[in-house]
């Protein structure tokens, strides 16, 4: 059986952008169950729509396409504010996306920054 791969904003974005950091989560990823937290569904295409609408629709057709957009429980967000609390550098949607990955017996796959000190067996934090 596979695992569960959640993936961030910011891990779509580095795979969208074709960065080292992409690939090397694109290698990780590979023959895995994608999903993508709903926030991150939308912080993806609020990023792309501000740079140009004519790609967005791609993206979310592509984010569609290659994952599972993931709804936020109420099991969730009760998630997210206890991880938001122990960890206030996260934001609402980092939050939320961690605690979908809890929730639901995944791995949160991110390059986010504000990852990098947080040690728990539901994230990989991508250099």
């Amino acid at each position: 059986m596979t695992e569960k791969i959640f993936l961030d904003a910011y891990a779509w974005i580095e795979i969208f952008e074709e960065t080292e950091k992409g690939q090397k989560i694109l290698r990780r990823i590979k023959d895995h169950e994608l999903y993508t937290p709903i926030l991150n569904y939308y912080e993806v295409l609020l990023k792309y729509r501000r740079q140009a609408s004519d790609i967005s629709d791609e993206i979310s057709v592509h984010l569609k396409g290659t994952s599972i957009v993931t709804p936020a429980t109420e099991e969730i967000m009760d998630a997210a504010v206890g991880l938001k609390l122990r960890h206030p550098q996260l934001s609402m949607a980092d939050a939320t996306a961690f605690a979908t990955a809890i929730v639901c017996n995944g791995i949160l796959i991110t390059g986010d920054r504000d990852f990098k000190d947080i040690k728990h067996k539901n994230v990989e934090y991508f250099k």
